[in-house]
């Protein structure tokens, strides 16, 4: 099977090339004996299939299970535990397969003397691609118990953002999906019941409840119609995100919602602002924490930006010049950037960003949760309102007399 891949060579140079393998974990061995260090492996059959651009990381490890490992991992080196039976300590722990099939495999790789970073860099499904150059960092300065710390904490953060936005979209979601499940089971089961006994009346029924009727008449026919169309548009959305031209298509359209588009665009921005203010603290090099951060974005058409702004980086531009060139990024950030730039401090620019992103999501998704909710309610009380109305009505008429 053919395999392209994105590695660094022996001077820190980002480098790209295929190879033959039968297994990804033969191409990852012949990268390392090529004295490079692979960031990126995939098959070629696979490659254009996005990992989580619009809808999640695929093949990735849960961000749960990475926190987890992280915070032992980190708590057992600061203990000055050895590396080696820190990491045997924490793979027996770990209940995730993957992961510590993962852990196995680099603890016989650091036994047999290869470098840490090296080694996880070798598992590039299960680890972000920008560990190994957080590591690696720490192995050259002697602060590795302080890089995973960092390196904990930035999973920690990226943790609890995603739990906030979690737990502030099930109400929301969970109104609505009951909602929808009572509307139909209205429409489907209980008006055609209904409707028998509106007929034995033998009176004209009102407009309103004619509607109904008609209505719940076709959903109680043909509902699997209406499930078989959900089902084609889910596989349709998820096929044009399995490639490069539909996922930039539909992520242009999704930018386009109003709340929505910058919520997405905040939330690629922040991680992307801790990533890289975090990695340049620790002291990487300024293109290789760049080229990191570029791959935590999860919106394609925010990575094609960012690595532009790499390569004018790479080129000698300076930071704050090259992130003013590129259209993604506010006047305020470029500001911090060039603020941290002229201070020598660098770092303190990103990470300034990554907390001024972070409170804004959090105000976005107090706001949206504060407006949702009612909205919702006010919206199924509504069609639950006029559901009622039409089922009255002609009982309302008979009251009267009307005919």
């Amino acid at each position: 099977m053919r395999y392209h891949y994105k590695a660094r060579n022996t001077a820190g140079v980002l480098i790209q090339g295929a190879l033959d393998a039968e297994t990804r974990e033969e191409a990852v061995q012949k990268i390392l004996r090529d004295g490079s260090v692979p960031v990126e492996v995939e098959a070629e059959s696979v490659q254009t299939i996005a990992a989580g651009m619009v809808f999640g990381q695929a093949g990735r490890t849960r961000l749960d299970d990475l926190g987890n490992f992280l915070q032992r991992f980190s708590d057992l080196i600061a203990a000055d535990i050895p590396l080696v039976r820190a990491l045997q300590m924490v793979e027996k722990r770990t209940a995730r397969l993957s992961l510590r099939q993962a852990l196995a495999r680099i603890i016989g790789k650091v036994q047999d003397g290869v470098a840490f970073s090296v080694a996880v860099a070798s598992e590039p499904i299960i680890f972000p691609s920008y560990w190994p150059g957080l590591i690696r960092a720490g192995e050259i300065s002697g602060r590795l118990k302080v890089i995973m710390e960092r390196l904990s904490n930035l999973v920690e953060k990226e943790r609890e953002t995603k739990a906030r936005l979690i737990s502030g979209a099930i109400y929301p979601l969970l109104i609505l999906v009951v909602g929808f499940l009572i509307v139909f089971a209205l429409l489907t089961f209980v008006v055609p019941k209904l409707a028998e006994v509106f007929t034995d009346l033998g009176q004209d029924l009102p407009m309103a409840t004619r509607i109904l009727l008609a209505t719940s008449g076709i959903l109680s026919k043909t509902w699997w119609i209406f499930l078989l169309c959900v089902i084609v548009v889910i596989v349709w959305i998820k096929s044009l995100a399995a490639s490069v031209s539909g996922r930039l298509s539909l992520e242009n359209f999704l930018f386009r919602v109003p709340f929505w588009g910058e919520f997405i665009k905040t939330d690629d921005m922040e991680r992307l602002a801790r990533t890289v203010g975090t990695l340049l603290e620790s002291g990487v090099e300024t293109v290789s924490a760049l080229e990191c951060g570029a791959q935590t974005l999860k919106r394609e058409t925010l990575k094609k930006e960012m690595l532009k702004t790499v390569s004018a980086v790479r080129e000698g531009v300076a930071l704050s010049t090259a992130f003013s060139s590129a259209q993604i990024f506010s006047e305020d950030v470029v500001s911090m950037i060039s603020v941290g730039e002229e201070s020598g401090r660098g770092y303190q620019g990103f990470l300034q960003w990554a907390e001024i992103s972070d409170r804004r999501l959090e105000r976005m998704s107090k706001t949206a949760t504060a407006l949702l909710e009612p909205a919702l309610i006010l919206f199924l009380g509504l069609i639950f309102g006029c559901i009622v109305m039409a089922l009255l009505l002609p009982i309302f008429n008979m009251s009267l007399g009307v005919k």
